[in-house]
């Protein structure tokens, strides 16, 4: 970690900070790195209510999907 990148260790955690500030594809760009990191932990991240303000959005769908949360309704 740089002192630059604080964060890039954690892509879930900023994920989750740009959902916070309604950055969406800044959102996606970070979970999708959390995912392609193999991060067990994504599913929590996924169901918070955080998260909310993204579960529309067909991305969010689409990696909810592929972590195997079940479709939101």
């Amino acid at each position: 970690m740089t002192k630059e990148e604080p964060m890039e260790g954690f892509p879930k955690a900023r994920g989750m900070v740009y959902a916070g500030l309604g950055d969406k594809d800044q959102a996606f760009e970070w979970l999708e790195k959390a995912h392609a990191n193999r991060d067990d932990r994504l599913v929590f991240v996924m169901t918070d209510p955080l998260m909310d303000s993204l579960g529309s959005d067909s991305r969010f769908q689409n990696l909810a999907r592929r972590i195997g949360l079940p479709e939101r309704r």
